[in-house]
């Protein structure tokens, strides 16, 4: 499960490296409420990793955010990651270097539309035909 959180804690980020068990503990016992069978012994393993955790390991992932760059007017949609890189999207000026992931349009989060939206540029790019259904979205 993924909890969204804060990475500034009154006391600082550094504060989460002692807090993170027992807030995922906490997150475990409300879960149980909704789901009760999950016991701890059809828990296989947990781990927990932080907005703090985050920012240390992927600096694109500044204060732990899940969308890879600032949520700022010259950074949105077709902006993404920034203008230049934009256009054409997911594609590069190095030849068959394409980017994609939450730095990429339509923004940033665990929604996986950039890489479905950079598959679409790499198969037309490279003639591949496409064994996936085309999404359509409902009007």
């Amino acid at each position: 499960m993924w909890q969204y959180t804060t990475y500034n804690l009154k006391e600082g980020p550094e504060k989460w490296d002692e807090i993170k068990e027992e807030l995922a503990d906490r997150i475990e016992v409300i879960w149980k409420e909704y789901a009760p069978n999950m016991k701890a012994d059809n828990i296989l393993s947990r781990y927990v990793h932080t907005p703090l955790d985050i920012s240390r390991e992927m600096i694109s992932m500044f204060k732990g955010s899940m969308v890879q760059g600032g949520m700022i007017p010259n950074q949105m949609g077709i902006f993404r990651p920034f203008k230049s890189a934009a256009i054409p999207p997911y594609r590069t000026p190095i030849k068959n270097l394409y980017m994609c992931g939450c730095c990429t349009h339509p923004t940033g989060g665990l929604i996986a539309a950039p890489g479905y939206n950079a598959a679409n540029a790499i198969s037309e790019d490279l003639k591949i035909k496409k064994w996936w259904k085309p999404f359509v979205p409902e009007v």
